[in-house]
This record gives C-alpha cells, sequence and structure tokens, in this order.
C-alpha cells in the first residue's frame, strides 16, 4: 500500500490532472545555456521546450552564445578572452582586483592546456550540435546584446532558464540578455527556475532593480534569494522545479540516443570539476565495486585518471547519457542534472557535493525526502547497500511537476489574454 493518509490520495489525485492545452499558435522563444557542452544544460533546455509545446505553443530557441562564455566550451579555447571573462566574473562577485588577477591567470593556462586535447573537444562539440540540432529549433544566432537589441526573435513569449543564468561568475558580470531586457513591449517575458548562485541582491542593486521590474512572471529552482528578489518583482515570485523534473522517464524515451550500453551490472561515474570531491567520489565508489561486484562507466566530459579501472564510452552526447543512466546499477556524481536524472529513472544513486554546489543538491533532495543520498566524510557507506524506495519518492515528485507546469501554463495564459485584447482594439 502506498497511499493510507486520505489527504494525500485527494492531492495526488488533484496534481495528477494535466492542463488542458492551451491555444495554438502561441510564438515562445527560450532562452537558456543550450549551447554548452553539458548534459544538464542541454536536457534542461529540451525539457522545458518540450513541456511548452505541451501547452500548444509553438517553441524556439533563443540562440545566444556569449563570446566569453562559449570559450569554455571551444575545442580551442582563446586564452585572453577566457582570462577577461573570468577577470570580469570575479571581479562583479566581490573578489578583490588580487585575487581576480590570479583566477584569470589560471583560466588563460588552463585554456592553453586544454589546445592538447583540442582534437576530442572538436569531436565532442560536433556531436553535441548534431544532437542540438536535431532537436531544438533554433533562431539565427546571436554574440552580443547590442544584436539582440537591433533584431530580436519575434515571439508572443520569452522565457529565461533554467540553469545558472543569473549567476554573475559564469557570465562576466550581469548580462542583462539573460533579464531579456530586448524585444518589443508586448511581449510576456518570465523567468523559469532560474538557479541564482553568486547573485549578491546588495552588490548588484542598482543593476537588479532596472532589470527584474519588467519581467512579467519569476519563479526560482532554489529558495535563498526569493525574499530580496520578490521586493523587485511586480508579481508574487514561485518556487519551481528544474525544468527535467516536469518530464518522466518514458516522456524522455525520445531525446535518448542508442549506447553502448554494457550487459553486466555497471555503477556509472559523472563527475564535473573533480577537485574538491575526488576523495570522496573514490572512497565511495570503491566500498560500491566491492559490495555491488559491479564495473564503473564513467560518462564524465573531461575525465579524470582514477585510481580503478573505467570504462569509458566514446559516443557520448545527451542522449545517451539518459540510456546510460537508465540501465545503471547505482549512478555516483558531483552532478545536479545526475542527480535530477537519476530520480527520473528511479535509479539507486549517491551524490557527492562540491563547494558551492551543496545548496542545489540539498534543496532537491529535501523536496523528495532524500537528504541521506549525500555523501559527506562522516558518512556509514554500507547505507548506500539497501536500495531506494520510489513509492513516496514518486507523489513528491508528481506535486513538483503539477507546480511547474502550473507556472507555465500561467505564462501562456497571459499571452492569450493579451493577444485577445489586441484582436478586440
Amino acid at each position: 500500500r502506498v497511499h493510507h493518509d486520505p489527504a494525500r490520495v485527494w492531492r495526488s489525485l488533484i496534481v495528477d490532472q494535466s492542463p488542458e492545452p492551451a491555444l495554438a499558435n502561441i510564438q515562445v522563444a527560450t532562452l537558456n545555456f543550450h549551447f554548452a557542452q553539458n548534459y544538464g544544460a542541454v536536457l534542461q533546455a529540451i525539457a522545458l521546450q518540450d513541456r511548452l509545446e505541451s501547452l500548444g505553443a509553438e517553441v524556439r530557441v533563443i540562440d545566444y552564445r556569449p563570446p566569453g562564455h562559449s570559450q569554455h566550451y571551444a575545442p580551442l579555447p582563446n586564452p585572453v578572452l577566457s582570462a577577461v571573462w573570468k577577470f570580469r566574473g570575479a571581479t562583479a562577485t566581490g573578489a578583490s582586483v588580487s585575487s581576480a588577477a590570479k583566477q584569470a591567470l589560471a583560466r588563460a593556462i588552463r585554456s592553453v592546456l586544454l589546445w592538447k586535447t583540442q582534437g576530442q573537444r572538436r569531436s565532442q562539440a560536433r556531436r553535441f550540435e548534431s544532437y542540438r540540432s536535431r532537436h531544438f529549433e533554433m533562431t539565427r544566432r546571436y554574440k552580443s546584446m547590442r544584436q539582440l537589441r537591433a533584431t530580436p526573435p519575434e515571439a508572443d513569449v520569452y522565457v529565461v532558464g533554467s540553469d545558472q543564468v543569473w549567476n554573475p561568475t559564469n557570465m562576466g558580470g550581469i548580462d542583462p540578455a539573460y533579464f531579456l531586457s530586448f524585444g518589443a513591449a508586448h511581449v510576456v517575458r518570465a523567468g523559469y527556475a532560474v538557479s541564482t548562485p553568486q547573485l549578491d541582491p546588495a552588490r548588484h542593486q542598482r543593476a537588479l532593480a532596472s532589470l527584474v521590474p519588467p519581467i512579467d512572471h519569476l519563479s526560482l529552482r532554489e529558495p535563498h534569494l526569493m525574499a530580496p528578489l520578490s521586493k523587485l518583482a511586480t508579481t508574487p515570485v514561485q518556487l519551481v522545479p528544474d525544468p527535467v523534473m516536469l518530464m518522466t522517464a518514458s516522456d524522455f524515451q525520445k531525446y535518448s540516443d542508442e549506447a553502448s550500453v554494457p550487459r553486466r551490472p555497471y555503477l556509472l561515474l559523472y563527475a564535473v570539476n573533480t577537485h574538491s570531491t575526488r576523495a570522496s567520489l573514490i572512497r565511495l565508489v570503491n566500498h560500491l565495486r566491492a559490495s555491488l561486484s559491479v564495473e564503473v562507466v564513467d560518462v564524465s566530459l573531461e575525465p579524470a585518471a582514477w585510481p580503478f579501472p573505467v570504462t569509458r564510452p566514446v559516443d557520448l552526447t545527451p542522449g545517451t547519457f539518459l540510456s546510460y543512466i537508465s540501465e545503471a546499477r547505482f549512478v555516483v556524481s558531483n552532478s545536479f542534472h545526475a542527480t535530477a536524472f537519476s530520480l527520473l529513472y528511479q535509479r539507486d544513486f549517491a551524490v557527492v557535493s562540491a563547494p558551492g554546489t551543496g545548496g542545489r543538491m540539498s534543496e532537491l533532495l529535501t523536496r523528495v525526502r532524500l537528504t541521506e543520498r549525500i555523501v559527506s566524510e562522516q558518512t556509514d557507506l554500507s547505507a548506500f547497500d539497501t536500495p531506494i524506495d520510489y513509492r513516496d519518492v514518486e507523489i513528491h515528485l508528481t506535486e513538483m511537476r503539477s507546480r511547474g507546469m502550473s507556472f507555465l501554463h500561467t505564462v501562456v495564459d497571459e499571452s492569450e489574454n493579451r493577444r485577445r485584447k489586441c484582436v478586440v482594439r
């Protein structure tokens, strides 16, 4: 028996009701990090597009690729441009000039070192671009805010999000493009599940005071900045899940690619920026290799050297990432989206939080009552030998899904109402 509480049964019945499709021909343009060589960035953009289409909208992705941010994924990154971008991002978040200069120098050196792997990175970029071309309808390419304002995408609705689109560190400061500061006044503007790490409302008060109010509907993925942003927003700020949580594993089936999945049980390892989490990841993987008798498949896009044998697939795309997760016996990661997809595919998993990312992991796992899946130095690893009971988790996921879809439906409804008023006039 899953449901014991009548109130819970009633709530689950309510949230299972899918909203009626909106009127056809609503044109929506989304803005996010679709261009990143990162599974989560691409798949959350796909999820947002898919759910808006489920409401009857026609969706295009605004192909905005800021030069500095794009350098992070370039096969042959420009060390000067990368350093300037890093310096701007560091100073925008309060770093001293000397500290920012050191960070910029480190980024320049890293960019040069990446030239050694340009062949691998070029191949990876081609695979990701091919995947994007199959699943996105994109606008023309934009490289600057000036271009966006000169010839803005035509749409009834602009939606920015999800991901860290308001993170000054990533964006070289505050980028007005990701606040939708372009286009005609009649366009409905919305922020969906915007993630705001490193954004300091006090430090950026002047910029936010002019950039936030024009957004008609704002929602955040994490709650820590709801209070200060609510003071600037013209409508109530809502808390909604990441776009991928709006879909189910079966919904993602059409976005999966065929992969060379091992026949034997395997542990899927996906690690990003491993320096601060390396020791905990090694300890955890070694325990699970022994307790579960599994091999290790590493789908990290910048793989590290590990003190245990791993299999590294060569066919990695966001679609094959879905396939590898769906068949994994266990998932180990320090990634928000690997955690999210582990939940959707009902995989046993454990997550090691890196500094600056723990809040995102903790917030998600708190909502589904699985914070015990976060690994710390004091964690008794034998706890992960017991499978996750997903019955109650699914109830929480359904509630989250309903909340997010309700927000998107409100956004599309407002656009329809504005169009009706124009017709009447």
